[in-house]
Parts: structure tokens; sequence; C-alpha cells
């Protein structure tokens, strides 16, 4: 019996020992990731878990996310049945659908349970309450930047086509008044279907706001294109034209687009979790920016919720609005950027574009 007792004791004091060394247990947290499993952007979804779970092991040494992932869909049943299964989960934060029809749905249901970070670039009305936290750039961010870097060249005149539709008609106001704003002394606005009046005009600068109707309208005005000065794309009209004989035109036309935020470290790592070498071959796919985009927040969550010790929603809120990068704070107090650089990139005489340049706003 006295040697039985001494061998438990021996044994307690081994573990007591062993015990006194171990790591503190991470504290944890949960975050709803609204993935894209249909849609338009169906594919994106096996992407966007890719990255939250390299996040969340990254993280896993000082706190332990636990994650859920979701599909908003683009009805109100959808987002609605969504949004409670997230609930249900106890999630103490969200990630964004990254399409703004279904973070418009989600913004309007979710009243505030928790802040929501934006992992991709969504329209400027999707908005809370409380601010969405804006990992990317916004459409109208990127053209007013476009406004800024054409001001610094001291054009004049400046000559605006747009097309009829939503997109362009938006870029083209944005445009406008950014230019305007900043003392560009001549500004016109032309539909891009004017021709007569727009062959009327000589243009120092010509900025081409539209989609796809960009197109017709270069192969319709090739002639008149050689006199401009200086041409401008915007990011929705960026695109290989190579195929089209009128391309030679384009050369010297330039645009830009917010720097590449990702590295060869972590485009390698994300293929390796999805078991898809191919995707290297590509490595400026607008997938990596939104994995990147996805992992960062999931890291930036748990850094905001280490800082505020707590997951109160509005001591997150702060905790993330009071985040700093490279020393600066990262965000605007409505959520958006507030450093955003540019790559400016320009047209070849093949009608293809690359890398020229650098460009800040700030």
């Amino acid at each position: 019996m006295i040697v039985l007792t001494g061998l438990v004791i021996s044994v307690a004091g081994i573990y007591l020992a062993t015990s006194s060394l171990a790591k503190p247990i991470a504290p944890s947290m949960r975050i709803g990731v609204m993935v894209s499993d249909s849609g338009s952007l169906y594919f994106a979804g096996v992407i966007q878990r890719a990255a939250a779970k390299l996040a969340s092991s990254d993280l896993a040494e000082t706190v332990k996310v636990n994650l859920v992932f979701e599909d908003a869909g683009d009805s109100v049943f959808e987002a609605r049945n969504a949004l409670a299964r997230v609930k249900a989960f106890d999630a103490d934060l969200l990630l964004a659908p990254i399409e703004s029809d279904s973070a418009r749905l989600v913004a309007q249901l979710s009243k505030d349970q928790f802040p929501i970070i934006a992992t991709a670039a969504l329209a400027d009305d999707v908005e809370n309450k409380q601010p969405f936290l804006r990992l990317t750039s916004s459409h109208s961010q990127d053209i007013i930047s476009l406004a800024e870097m054409i001001s610094r060249e001291k054009p004049a005149p400046v000559l605006i086509v747009n097309s009829s539709d939503q997109y362009g008609k938006d870029v083209m106001k944005s445009l406008a008044f950014g230019l305007t704003l900043r003392g560009v002394p001549k500004v016109q606005v032309i539909g891009i279907n004017d021709v007569s009046a727009i062959r009327k005009v000589r243009p120092e600068v010509l900025i081409v706001a539209s989609m796809e109707q960009s197109v017709g309208f270069f192969s319709s005005m090739r002639d008149w294109l050689p006199q401009v000065e200086q041409i401008y794309l915007v990011p929705g009209n960026l695109a290989n034209y190579t195929a089209y004989p009128w391309a030679k035109t384009l050369k010297g036309t330039k645009a830009i687009l917010p720097k590449d935020p990702t590295t060869a470290e972590f485009r390698n790592r994300l293929a390796t979790a999805l078991g898809r070498p191919s995707l290297l071959s590509n490595p400026k796919a607008p997938i990596f920016a939104l994995a990147w985009h996805t992992y960062e927040a999931v890291l930036l969550a748990g850094q905001a919720f280490l800082e505020a010790k707590s997951t109160n929603p509005d001591s997150l809120r702060t905790a993330l609005l009071t985040s700093k990068s490279k020393g600066e704070l990262r965000f605007q107090s409505s959520g958006y950027l507030r450093n955003v650089d540019y790559t400016v990139f320009g047209y070849g005489v093949l009608g293809s574009y690359a890398p020229e340049g650098s460009f800040s706003p700030n």
C-alpha cells in the first residue's frame, strides 16, 4: 500500500510539472463567412473557404477562430435563412457577400448584430447603420483616384464619353465632378453614341466611361482617336483588345487598378490548400485578390478581438476602425480604406496592356 501511494504521488507530480509547462488555451471567437456558392460567382465559394481556413490556422496559437460558411443567395428568403444560421452559430463578426445585391440584403437584415467586413469591392450604397469595414477600394474611390491622376497633368480640355447605362452614368458623374473640383478648366460630356458631336470636339484628353460599349466606340472612331493626345480607360473597359483591327490606335492609353496585394508565397499556399497547382499559371487572376482579402479579414478580426479583449460588437468595431496598416490608420470613419495605391497600366501597339508605373492619390 505504501509503495502504491508513493507511485500515485510520483505520477501526480509528473502530471502537475508537465501541465505547468503547457501552452495556455487560446481565446476563441466565431466568424460567419458569407460565401458565393451560387449565381454568376458560384466558383468563388471554394476560394473563400480555403483562404479563411488558412488564416484560422495561422491564428491558432493566439486566438481560436471558429468558422461557419453560408451562402446568402440572391433573395430575401435565402439571405434571411443564412443569417438565421449565422446567428444560431453565435457569430461575433461577419464577412460580407462579395456581390453587392447580396451584401445589400444582408445589411438590411442583419440589424447591426455584428461588425461586417467586406472582402470585395461593393457598391457605395451597400451600408448599414454601422459602417462596413471595406478591405478593398470602392468603385467610386477608384474613379475619383483616376480623376486625381488626370488632374495632376493639368489638361484642358477634357472630354468624357459615357454609355447610357447606369455604370456609364455613374462613372461620368464621378469623373466630371472630380475633375472640376480639382480645377480642370474645361470638362465636356457627350454620350458615347453621339458620334457626330464627338467628332466636332478636339480634346486634349479623352476618357471612355463605359463597359463593353467601348468596343463599338473604338471601331467607329478609329480615324478620330489619333488626334487625341491622351486616352484613359476606366476599370470597366480595361481589357485586351489585340483581336481588333483598330487595336493600335490605343497605343499610349492609360488606366489604373488598385495594386495587387498578393505574394507568390500566398498564391502557392492557396494553390496547395486547394490541390490546384494549375492556378499558379495565372498569378494575376482575380481569385487571388479575393482569397487574400478573405485571409486578411480573418486575421484582422482575430487581431481586433485580441485588442478589444471582448466579443462585444461595439468593442470589436472600435478595434477594427482603429486598426493600423504600416503605422497608419487603415480605415476612414466611414469604413472605407484610408490609403489606396494604384498600378498604372499602359497600352502598347498590339492592343494589350501592361504595368508601367504606380500612382498614389494620397
